[in-house]
């Protein structure tokens, strides 16, 4: 394994990540959105009492 490729460990499960010497900045932005969404949709769903809540409506009503 060179300097650039790693393995790391999610859930049990092997991955193996390579970098390129140079940088792609799509990628990367696409990588971010992968784990905003898997984030998002795994987050634990607020329940009655909580302080902070997603507000569906905007504006002063």
């Amino acid at each position: 394994m060179t300097q650039s490729e790693k393995m790391i460990f999610v859930d049990g499960r092997e991955i193996s990540v390579s970098f390129a010497a140079d940088k792609n900045t799509a990628i990367i932005n696409h990588i971010k959105q992968i784990l905003l969404s898997s984030y998002m949709a795994n987050a634990v769903k607020p329940q009655s009492g909580d302080i902070l809540a997603n507000c569906s409506k905007q504006g002063d009503n």
